[in-house]
């Protein structure tokens, strides 16, 4: 908002840049770096006030936020100064400095020396004010110039850095001797080296944090050691000394410290560079050339060591800037280090500019003492051991927190320009205007560390309302403020609000979102909440930080209020269990779902007074109100929206609990409306609304199975064995089943409180979906399918001992005994490896379905031994196809445990008369009756027969193999298939309309006669009513339906093959318009595979089957494989052809069937016809172009085409066939006249007579003769 208005009040428009132009170069880092630097900002103000218009106003801004930072970094501690960077003022975020930002930082760099520059592309410095404040932090005593970003550079460059054990050994040979001179710091690393684990363990974060430690501890030793060598050397100094508590032996000597040693001690190490040595002659280090070689030293300046000049010429003998420079112009530090050569009279020269960030500082910052002796501390001859501790445990907790690259501190100077005087006087003045937008435009911090919110104090929280906590701050310091009963802290007017993030996503909802729009909070049903980054820390606009606020204190009362609820419903639920049994408070949680009568139902359940009271008030959550609030919460499920919305259409649901990661190909995944949770694919059952719609889909009735193995990793034997140092730690006891009360850790008392409540909602689903299908019908008992897997009790099979003894199983806790008492569910005992699974697994499961394996024994005589990893909640595959056939009996009524009903005292005389008499007469309830006379179901017509059905059958294996125009030979089975729909009716005709005259003389007689008098009976109607009587008792009699054939030829008959032959099937019903709806078959494997099962289910085709064994019950396929072979026997006899040609007879009878049908044309050609078709063999030009064949019938794949078998055996599918009459004319020309059979020879006496001799006759002769012996009198 403020940028906005000063924007809006300046007129701001984008800056227009001057020409570039030469900056003053910042000489090279020496003993007199502060005098030097202060020089170098004086005249650099000069070329930044002049590249625009506006440039000396953002100059001075800048050099503002610097000096704001440098007293920032000179206040904090040597650890905090690792993390620091400078902060930009909102006035230097405006897009028109922008560009003269940049051009500022490249005038900088390129003013910089080289070896100061390439240390600022390695840290990636980017903005004027970081590069501004990373030179005013090296250019003072402390510099950190050689501890050099070699690694970063190596890093970045994607080189290979050494190992960390060497570069340890390396760090330990450079550190050896100051730390042996300071036993404070030797105690202090070796305390953190251990802490590490470098010694013996390096890794490279373990070797940077002690790197940046000894930079830490290096560089306050520097700070003493200068702060009392400039208290020795000169008592006009306007410094003071750095506060310290303990001494500090003083740092090694470095090139950018000089000692004050002779020269010739050290050589110089800018005397051989292009620039040379500034000082020339007065330098304290040794000037040598004699690592030069000669061509390099003819250039060179003996006095200085630079290029370009000579030694009579050298600019070191003129000493320019030690005359235009005044002494006033260093910044004069505040706690310490060389101050420069600020004396009274350098401070008279020139005044104090406003601009000038280098310029003099005010008299406050100066010191009051008058004498060295004052200021010099007394040496302390000892430090506590207790401090020493401390202050090392402070320091280990500083590095292990610390993520980022070391960074330079350095000594902290006064600030001597206001943030008042860099804003412009419109602003200033608005800003007194409305003191009260301003405070509103402020910004709120989100906090992802803090536990609990922070506001300002208001008129509503008064003290009497508020308590008195302590509180702990982020430096591990505790103070004391007030909380208010919403669990928010009060602070005073002017603090800035606190939004703790972690109990924001947690308690309200919210998300951080990060992407290319920003940083944002969003929020499902709330509107979302912009984020800004300042100094990488999120911040929000202070009204919504309040209201955020606001929304977690009501959040906090709400639980609050729940909390109290549930104290409330157990105090009322211990007042009235003993007036209804738990059952009845089921009945009406169900009934109500009202969340108290849910609480009365757990507290008054006998077996749940063996649970421990927090397990208990987990148990139950409040309902969904109505079914847009269930769905609304059913979108908590880790699923799609299509999934998720199947789900919901299911009218039953089989809950998988704790269902792990699942197997591949799961047959209980075959179950309607079958539902797997399991934390690890996201569900959590501790979410309220979660399950909540799962008590709320049971309270509905809509919940028939529940299933799962609730987590029993605290149950296992692994936790109540010692090991190898024979420890042991056990989480629960057989005096404390539930959980020891002391002793454990948080994360240990929540695992075990989890695995409690699991068990618990896992059973109370079953019960209360059980009350809900007691409201439906009178026997209520095991109308929920149920099946509790869980360990079996180690007394069952360990061996006697100190281990047995001491593990704790739930079959043994009363809670279990009473459970099964009340609801008389079956305890099955058997082991997982005779199922399938690797190891032996030992179990029980607690149900009322038929499962059958009750002993079930693991017979491997190797068994690999049980281990701690093994995932517990992967069921074997032998075990889920148990529990799914389970299930499918229970859905077909045929549950293991069924309710007898007593027979009366009537029933009970029959029943003894029965059995006196030799079970005469026959009584179906009687099992010698029904096993001596009983008979199965009768097969009878279906009246009412299903359209849109395709009913399927396999023929063979034929003892003649088949081929036809696709394969030869090698047909042995056929795939027979028929299909119904309804037949065609004809559309009745509209009635005609009435003409004119009729009309008008209808309406003349009614308007002559207004009373008409009662006209006798019409015959009309009469013939109406019958009329409509018939077509009622039309209407009662079954739709006429018509009936296409299909039949394909097949080799092998497996699931594979079927699939295919389906397939093309539906095409080919698709292509003629024609749905299909049912698929109906026996029960062969090949028509129960899974691919086909899954076909007809992607394609919503129903697919039923017969009983087994029974043909009736498929008796439409099974007459249409009789109508087959009867067609083909037809067909291949009539023409004289080979059996091995009967697919294309059977194909040829169902093509014509399905034409008269369809009412579509067909050729007319009979099968095994004589045609001729065009020939397409390569042929001279005076050889026939047509061959002579035999037609097969229509091509499939061909359209209006057809199938010919050469003469030469040769199969062609052509659109060129004629019929010719040669062989039709040649036989009407024949005589049809029957040879008598002449006597051989004169036949004397009784002789058999061998069989006479027959002449095979054409069929135009068999055909007229057959015409001669019907019309002849005989």
């Amino acid at each position: 908002l403020l940028d906005g208005l000063e924007k809006v009040i300046k007129n701001g428009k984008p800056e227009e840049l001057s020409k570039a132009v030469d900056a003053p170069k910042l000489p090279e880092i020496s003993d007199s770096s502060s005098v030097d630097f202060g020089d170098w900002l004086y005249l650099i103000e000069h070329v930044m006030s002049d590249l625009s218009t506006s440039s000396a106003e953002w100059w001075a801004t800048v050099v503002q936020d610097a000096q704001e930072f440098y007293e920032r970094y000179q206040a904090a501690d040597q650890f905090s100064r690792l993390s620091m960077k400078p902060t930009a003022s909102p006035a230097l975020s405006e897009t028109k400095w922008s560009r003269l930002d940049r051009r500022g930082a490249t005038i900088l760099l390129g003013a910089t020396p080289d070896d100061i520059k390439k240390e600022l592309v390695a840290t990636r410095t980017r903005t004027t004010l970081e590069v501004l404040s990373r030179l005013m932090v090296l250019y003072r005593p402390g510099s950190a110039l050689e501890k050099g970003q070699h690694y970063q550079r190596a890093r970045d460059l994607k080189l290979s850095v050494p190992d960390p054990s060497v570069t340890l050994r390396g760090i330990d040979q450079l550190v050896k001797r100051p730390i042996q001179d300071n036993p404070e710091v030797a105690f202090r690393m070796n305390l953190l080296r251990y802490h590490l684990k470098v010694d013996f363990s390096p890794s490279e974060e373990s070797i940077l944090a002690v790197h940046r430690a000894l930079l830490a501890e290096f560089e306050q030793m520097g700070f003493k050691k200068k702060a009392k060598q400039v208290q020795e050397s000169t008592s006009t100094a306007r410094v003071r000394a750095m506060e310290t508590s303990t001494p500090q032996a003083a740092a090694p000597s470095t090139p950018t410290s000089p000692s004050s040693t002779g020269k010739g001690a050290r050589p110089c190490r800018f005397y051989v560079t292009d620039e040379g040595c500034r000082r020339g002659k007065a330098c304290k280090y040794e000037h040598t050339m004699k690592d030069l070689s000669k061509a390099d030293r003819r250039d060179r300046c003996y006095e200085c060591g630079a290029k370009g000049h000579m030694a009579s010429a050298c600019p070191t003998k003129k000493e320019v800037q030690q005359k235009a420079v005044s002494a006033g112009d260093s910044p004069a530090s505040s706690t310490g280090g060389t101050g420069g050569r600020g004396g009274k009279g350098g401070r008279q020269q020139r005044p104090a500019e406003p601009g000038d960030g280098g310029g003099a500082q005010p008299a406050t910052v100066s010191t009051t003492t008058t004498s060295p002796a004052t200021t010099t501390e007394t040496p302390v001859q000892g430090v506590p051991v207790e401090q020493l501790i401390e202050d090392a445990q402070k320091l280990m907790k500083a590095f292990m927190e610390q993520k980022s690259q070391p960074m330079v501190q350095t000594m902290r100077v006064e600030d001597g320009v206001s943030r008042e005087e860099s804003r412009s006087p419109a602003l200033r003045e608005f800003m007194k205007q409305n003191e009260e937008l301003i405070r509103i435009s402020r910004m709120g911090l989100l906090d992802s560390g803090a536990t609990h919110p922070l506001r300002a104090r208001t008129e509503k929280d008064q003290a009497g309302t508020m308590d008195n906590v302590s509180v702990t701050l982020a430096g591990e310091n505790r103070v004391q403020m007030v909380q208010n009963k919403a669990g928010t802290i009060i602070a005073h007017q002017d603090a800035q609000p606190i939004v703790p993030l972690g109990t924001l996503v947690k308690a309200l909802g919210y998300e951080f979102v990060w992407d290319h729009r920003g940083c944002r909070l969003r929020h499902p049903d709330r509107k979302e909440v912009r984020v800004c980054t300042r100094s990488t820390c999120p911040e929000v606009m202070q009204c919504d930080a309040l209201r955020l606020i606001a929304e977690l204190e009501e959040a906090r009362l709400a639980e609050t209020m729940s909390s109290l609820a549930q104290l409330k419903a157990s105090v009322m639920a211990a007042k009235e269990h003993k007036e209804k049994s738990w059952k009845d408070h089921v009945q009406a949680y169900v009934a109500s779902g009202v969340y108290e009568d849910g609480i009365k139902a757990v507290m008054c359940a006998p077996f749940m007074h063996h649970m421990p009271m927090k397990d208990q008030l987990q148990t139950i959550v409040p309902l969904p109100k109505d079914d847009g609030e269930a769905w609304q919460w059913m979108k908590k499920f880790p699923m799609n929206r299509a999934k998720r919305r199947g789900l919901w259409q299911a009218h039953e649901w089989t809950v998988h609990m704790f269902a792990g990661l699942g197997v591949k190909n799961d047959p209980l995944r075959d179950l309607p409306g079958f539902v797997e949770i399991d934390m690890k694919k996201g569900w959590d059952l501790n979410d309220g609304k979660i399950y909540g719609v799962l008590l709320w889909m049971a309270k509905q009735g809509r919940i028939r199975h529940v299933i799962g193995g609730p987590p029993a990793g605290t149950f296992s034997p692994w936790h109540y064995k010692r090991d190898s140092d024979g420890y042991k730690k056990a989480l629960r006891s057989t005096h404390e089943p539930w959980g020891l009360r002391e002793g454990l850790n948080p994360d240990e008392s929540s695992k075990v409180l989890n695995e409690n409540v699991m068990l618990c909602k896992m059973v109370w689903l079953r019960l209360c979906a059980e009350a809900a299908h007691g409201e439906q019908v009178e026997d209520s008992q095991n109308r929920v399918g149920f099946c509790m897997e869980y360990p079996e009790d180690p007394y069952n099979y360990m061996p006697e001992g100190e281990h047995r003894s001491s593990c704790v199983s739930v079959w043994r806790t009363e809670f279990m005994k009473e459970f099964i008492k009340e609801t008389n569910l079956i305890k099955y005992q058997f082991e997982q490896g005779a199922l399938g699974h690797l190891f032996r697994r030992r179990t029980c499961c607690l149900s009322n379905l038929g499962l059958g394996i009750q002993g079930l024994k693991d017979q491997r005589a190797y068994v690999a031994a049980d281990n701690k990893d093994a995932d517990q909640s992967v069921w074997p595959y032998g075990f889920r196809i148990t529990l799914a056939d389970a299930i499918h009996e229970w859905k077909n009524g045929e549950s293991p445990i069924v309710v007898k009903k007593a027979m009366t005292k009537k029933e009970l005389e029959e029943w003894k008369a029965h059995v006196e008499r030799g079970h005469w007469p026959y009584r179906r309830d009687c099992s010698v009756c029904l096993t001596a006379s009983g008979t199965g179901r009768p097969a009878r017509r279906v009246v009412h027969r299903d359209a849109y059905v395709m009913s399927l059958d396999i023929a063979g294996p034929f003892a003649e193999k088949g081929k036809d125009e696709v394969r030869g030979k090698k047909y042995r089975f056929v795939l027979a298939a028929t299909y119904l729909y309804p037949k065609m009716r004809d559309v009745p005709e509209d009635a005609p309309i009435p003409n004119e005259e009729e009309a008008e003389e209808f309406l003349r007689e009614e308007e002559a006669e207004p009373e008409a008098p009662e006209l006798p009976e019409d015959p009309e109607c009469d013939a109406q009513e019958e009329e409509w009587k018939k077509k009622v008792a039309e209407l009662r009699k079954p739709m006429e339906l018509q009936m296409l054939r299909f039949c394909i030829p097949l080799e092998r008959h497996t699931g594979k093959e079927i699939l295919e032959c389906i397939q093309d099937l539906y095409v080919q019903l698709r292509a003629m318009g024609l749905p299909l709806t049912r698929i109906h078959s026996d029960r062969a494997r090949e028509f129960r595979v899974k691919p086909v099962r899954k076909w007809c289910r992607e394609r919503d085709i129903y697919q039923t089957f017969t009983e087994g064994l029974a043909p009736t019950q498929n008796a439409v396929a099974e007459s249409h494989v009789k109508w087959l072979k009867g067609r083909a026997r037809v067909h291949l006899n009539e023409m004289e052809l080979d059996k091995e040609f009967w697919p294309c007879a059977m194909k040829y009878a169902c093509l014509q069937h399905n034409a008269r049908q369809m009412g579509t044309k067909t050729a007319g050609i009979k099968f095994g016809s004589v045609v001729w078709v065009k020939s397409k063999k390569d042929r001279g030009p005076f050889d026939p172009k047509w061959e002579r064949g035999k037609y097969m019938g229509p091509a499939d794949d061909v359209r209006e085409g057809h199938v010919v078998r050469l003469d030469d055996s040769l199969w062609l599918r052509t659109l060129h066939m004629r019929t010719v009459r040669d062989d039709e004319m040649e036989l009407e020309e024949e005589e049809h006249v029957v040879d008598l059979i002449d006597p051989t020879r004169r036949v004397r006496g009784k002789t058999k007579l061998s069989d006479p001799e027959l002449r095979a006759i054409r069929k135009q002769e068999r055909t007229v003769l057959v015409k001669e012996l019907l019309e002849s009198k005989i």
